[in-house]
């Protein structure tokens, strides 16, 4: 009765797919099976999307397992267009599955146009929400391990339309799943984003990433959107928008965005990065926004390191208590901006140091409930033309400022002009402001400030 089940199965995933092989029936019973026994063939040349349709397919019916690519190449050619809407790869409602690559290659195809689907408003901008392939979908999935690949999404190979904004072309996408690790993989030159974290009805939960690199992706490293309870250890989320071909960039292209959406009983928060990099991406390096949906975001141990080219928002900071501890940020021309803009963030900067050659941090008047803790920094002016703006600049109200270090280069300071804002704020205190020469001290301006107690 078993057996008889289980071929109907079998049967039904197969509709309407490729033969999968006379070995189907046993491996099918096996806790691991081979992609290749849907007929893949990982030879980098031949289109691999209708095994890995009914790979998918069959693991969504089996609703658990170890899906196993052996090393190879696996090419993606199929893509959606306005003519043939293909679908992606979604494996859905499953518990227990384990996708595992041993240095197995996901190459999506790239080597095409990307065109208009539709004008969007009186500007000649235009939406494009076919001509992509999402290689790996998992929704409402749970208990999931996503390991060992390598997934190329070939953006350098491609051109767009002008003013084209991007559809959804991320390489994984998670959609309301709970309890998922990825680790050891690399993803890099996606249309949009390597990695794609969200909900519909509610968030996302307890994601794991280990040891995965997302680099030179067209939009984002990583987007969240909706996620509750998120660990990142030893990632690096670099090089954002230098795709290395014609196809150029999607705003706002940071190596990691946390912008969520509304849940109804949710937030999106209690996320943990460890040891993490965020580099040389063409937008900002990290952000995180809308502190009315975001709560609890935590960076420990990492480098945050603009490039030449990246936007001046080297970090937007805002969110209900979000903490950077521990941290090495190099600013070059763009600031830390915990600025309050999103209304009602805590914002906490310890133990990092900072280097910027504009104004390092960055925090105007807001709303009274934004509250930013700036304590124990070493904070490291790089300015060698003259000071373009105060460094640092805080004027919000509820700012502490204690034992922080403040470095300002004496050519800078020589002019006897303010350097440096530290006003309307509840304290500042034990800290250093000094310049490489001992008799040249920058110039701090208190004003409004309620306790003043500075070396």
């Amino acid at each position: 009765m078993c057996k008889i089940k289980l071929l109907i199965i079998i049967i039904c995933v197969g509709i309407g797919l490729p033969s999968i092989g006379k070995n189907h029936l046993k491996q099918a019973s096996d806790t691991k099976i081979n992609v290749k026994t849907f007929g893949a063939k990982g030879d980098g040349v031949t289109d691999d999307y209708n095994a890995l349709i009914a790979a998918a397919n069959f693991m969504t019916h089996k609703g658990s397992g170890t899906l196993f690519f052996p090393k190879g190449t696996y090419f993606i050619k199929t893509y959606k267009t306005t003519g043939k809407q293909y679908a992606d790869i979604e494996f859905t409602n499953c518990t227990g599955l384990n996708v595992i690559g041993d240095h197995a290659v996901i190459s999506v195809n790239g080597n095409f146009k990307r065109t208009k689907d539709f004008e969007a408003g009186s500007h000649g901008n235009g939406n494009s929400y076919t001509n992509a392939i999402i290689p790996f979908l998992f929704t409402k999935c749970k208990n999931v391990l996503i390991q060992g690949f390598e997934m190329n999404g070939n953006v350098n190979q491609m051109t767009r339309d002008e003013h084209l904004a991007e559809g959804r072309a991320h390489l994984i996408l998670l959609n309301e799943c709970d309890n998922v690790v990825l680790r050891d993989l690399y993803l890099h030159h996606a249309q949009s984003d390597g990695i794609y974290i969200t909900g519909v009805d509610k968030p996302s939960f307890n994601v794991k990433i280990y040891n995965v690199t997302s680099s030179n992706n067209a939009r984002q490293g990583m987007s969240i959107t909706g996620l509750s309870g998120g660990e990142f250890v030893n990632c690096k989320f670099i090089s954002t928008g230098v795709t290395q071909g014609n196809y150029g960039f999607h705003p706002p292209g940071a190596g990691v965005d946390i912008e969520p959406r509304t849940f109804k009983d949710y937030r999106t928060g209690n996320v943990v990065f460890t040891n993490c990099t965020f580099a040389d991406n063409t937008g900002g390096q990290f952000i995180c926004t809308s502190p009315q949906k975001t709560s609890n975001v935590v960076l420990r141990n990492c480098i945050v390191k603009a490039g030449a080219n990246s936007s001046k928002y080297t970090m937007i900071l805002s969110a209900v208590n979000i903490n950077i501890d521990s941290c090495n940020i190099e600013c070059l021309n763009g600031d830390i901006y915990a600025k309050g803009k999103y209304n009602g963030s805590s914002v906490n900067i310890n133990n990092c140091t900072i280097k910027s050659n504009f104004s390092g941090i960055v925090a105007k008047p807001s709303d009274d409930t934004d509250t930013l803790n700036i304590n124990n920094n070493t904070l490291i002016c790089t300015a060698t033309d003259g000071l373009k703006a105060y460094f640092p600049y805080l004027v919000l109200k509820n700012v502490t400022f204690i034992n922080n270090k403040i470095f300002i280069p004496s050519a800078i300071v020589g002019s006897k002009r303010q350097t440096s804002l530290i006003q309307n704020a509840i304290v500042s205190k034990g800290n250093k402001f000094y310049s490489d020469k001992n008799n040249v001290k920058p110039v701090v301006s208190y004003t409004g400030t309620s306790s003043v107690n500075d070396l």
